[in-house]
């Protein structure tokens, strides 16, 4: 597994408040992580998450779609999982990559090199606020001071992404609630957001999770969904409830996604078959 390093400094410069929060993460588990990919566009061909944590997130999302994962972490000890993680991975042969370093410092590389992702994972650090000066001048609309790390993240989500591509944030589901009532134009990007109990291990039992669904383009209202799962359940009733979430996402876009897959692929074979000809 390829490793490099961006900045040391990164490590202690985007939290105001990292040295009260240390590096403690919650990390979702990866069966968890595959269940709530039920949302998402089954081609994944790139992914990223930039706050990778131990990769279990990444790994329940790649599939034999995947073939380029690349990871970001602060913890010196972030990772993707080591050979046996990815053993008998449907993305097994995928490449992966593991970056020590935070996003802030990844964002000028991306958007000076045109580099997008077709999946973006987020996970950002709960109740950190991060200095608006780090961050692009269209993620600061007009913010002075700090701004949220989720509000800082679910801002810049849509601008990782494929013309196709999509995002999943992870974030406390009270944090969600606030910030909607406060930015609701920034939500304008999320087909579904998902209220749901606690999946991580040793949590509090009334802890909820709010799980964003993102497009890279705004919806309208009518395009917008709300899913809130009251108590239990199990993964295979949450991987069925968002497939009908997505079905009603598409079909409030008019949009039949098997139809577009086989379009895609019916354009990479022909511009294959141009450049073979040339």
């Amino acid at each position: 597994m390829k490793k490099q390093r961006i900045s040391p400094a990164s490590l202690t410069s985007p939290a105001t408040n990292s040295h009260l929060k240390g590096l403690q993460q919650y990390f979702t588990p990866e069966p968890w992580a595959a269940a709530l990919g039920a949302a998402l566009p089954q081609y994944r061909r790139t992914l990223l998450d930039p706050f990778c944590g131990n990769g279990s997130l990444l790994r329940g999302l790649a599939n034999d779609t995947t073939r380029d994962v690349l990871g970001l972490g602060l913890d010196p000890t972030a990772s993707l999982g080591g050979p046996k993680a990815w053993e008998n991975h449907a993305a097994a042969n995928a490449r992966r990559v593991i970056a020590h370093g935070d996003l802030l410092d990844l964002l000028p590389l991306l958007d000076e090199t045109g580099t997008r992702f077709d999946l973006v994972a987020l996970n950002p650090p709960f109740s950190l606020e991060w200095p608006v000066t780090l961050l692009p001048e269209s993620v600061r609309n007009r913010q002075h001071g700090t701004i949220s790390s989720t509000l800082a993240t679910l801002r810049i989500a849509p601008t990782l992404l494929t013309p196709r591509g999509e995002a999943i944030l992870i974030a406390n589901d009270s944090t969600i609630e606030r910030l909607h009532e406060k930015f609701p134009d920034d939500f304008t990007h999320v087909w579904l957001r998902l209220s749901i109990p606690s999946f991580y291990p040793g949590t509090d039992p009334s802890l909820r999770i709010a799980v964003l669904f993102l497009t890279g383009k705004p919806l309208e209202p009518h395009q917008r969904f709300r899913e809130d799962i009251g108590g239990p359940v199990s993964l295979d009733q949450l991987a069925e409830i968002l497939d009908a979430a997505r079905h009603k996402h598409f079909s409030a876009l008019c949009i039949d996604e098997p139809w577009l897959a086989c379009r895609d692929s019916a354009r990479a074979f022909l511009n294959c078959t141009d450049e073979k000809s040339r």
